[in-house]
Parts: structure tokens; C-alpha cells; sequence
């Protein structure tokens, strides 16, 4: 099995759902059954997720990523990744089948299977560098509320009072 690209590239904005495509190539004389497999299965869709390739096919995969809550910082490396395994199957078993059955593939199989890592990384080229202000518009503070963790208990009530009677403070002088 041959999988193009090698590694998926994840474009800025990071906090917005895209959609990329992954090619996967049966190089082999069999029919191949594959299955794919993330480290982050709540921030990315994979379609189909499961499927049989007939002997020198391709099939495209759609990954779906779902968007962060929180965008990451310049520079930041994504650590999540897809893995790709296959095995071979007889030309009778549909596609639709294969999530069921994987067990008993894996099993006729005699675990030889094929495993194909795929990195994931993020591409910060396309996304602008805004200078930060020292005193935040109207609309940064309302996005910053938004932004905000619901549950924010970093710090205790009498802290957060103290650090807000220091900031008031500095601003009279």
C-alpha cells in the first residue's frame, strides 16, 4: 500500500473545520481491506474510515479536521497523527463490511498486517502577523471574554480580586 501525501498539512486558520485528502494506492496483486486510525479521534473525521481497494486501485480519503478550541502558537509542532493499517482480503468482502469484520481479518491474517504512519503538521504561512496593542479595542476584549475558559479556577477568588485591585491602581497613576 502506498499512502500520498505523506504528511498532512493542516492550513491557518486552525480554530475553522477543513478538509483534506489523503490517496491511498493498492501497489499489490490482492485485494486489500484498510483501516485508519488517529491519535485525536475527536478532532478529525475520516471517510471512509474503512474500506476494501481491489488489486492495483487507489481510493481518495477524506480527512476532515474538526477545528481547535484554541488556536496553536507560531511555531508550535502538532504532535497528532493517522496510521493507515491494511491487510489482505478476499475480493468478496464489500467495503461497507470491513469495520465489522476486522477482527476476523486480522485473525485470517495472521496479524501480518501493513502499517503506514502519517505525521500531521501545521502550516502557519498563510496566516497573518497582527501587532498586538498595548490597550485592547472594544472587540478583542469581547473576543477575550468569548475566549475564555468557562471554568477558570487557576487562580483563587482572592487572588483575581488582588491582581484586579493592582491593575486599577496602576492605571490612576
Amino acid at each position: 500500500m502506498l499512502v500520498t501525501p505523506k504528511v498532512l498539512e493542516l492550513h491557518a486558520p486552525f480554530t475553522s473545520m477543513s478538509n483534506s485528502t489523503i490517496t491511498i494506492h493498492n501497489d499489490t496483486k490482492k485485494p486489500m481491506a484498510f483501516k485508519v486510525k488517529t491519535t485525536a479521534p475527536k478532532v478529525y473525521c475520516v471517510r471512509p474510515n474503512a474500506s476494501t481497494i481491489p488489486p492495483a486501485s487507489s481510493l481518495d480519503v477524506s480527512i476532515i479536521f474538526q477545528g481547535l478550541s484554541t488556536p496553536p502558537s507560531l511555531g508550535d509542532k502538532c504532535k497528532d497523527k493517522l496510521k493507515i493499517v491494511s491487510l489482505p482480503c478476499d475480493a468478496s468482502l464489500e467495503a461497507k463490511d470491513v469495520s465489522g469484520k476486522w477482527s476476523e481479518l486480522e485473525a485470517a491474517a495472521g496479524g501480518a498486517t501493513t502499517d503506514i504512519k502519517l505525521k500531521v503538521s501545521y502550516v502557519f504561512d498563510n496566516e497573518p502577523i497582527i501587532e498586538e496593542s498595548t490597550t485592547p479595542s472594544a472587540q478583542q476584549k469581547d473576543t477575550q471574554i468569548k475566549k475564555k475558559p468557562a471554568n477558570n479556577n487557576t487562580l483563587g477568588d482572592s487572588t483575581r480580586i488582588a491582581i484586579d485591585d493592582s491593575y486599577k491602581k496602576k492605571q490612576m497613576n
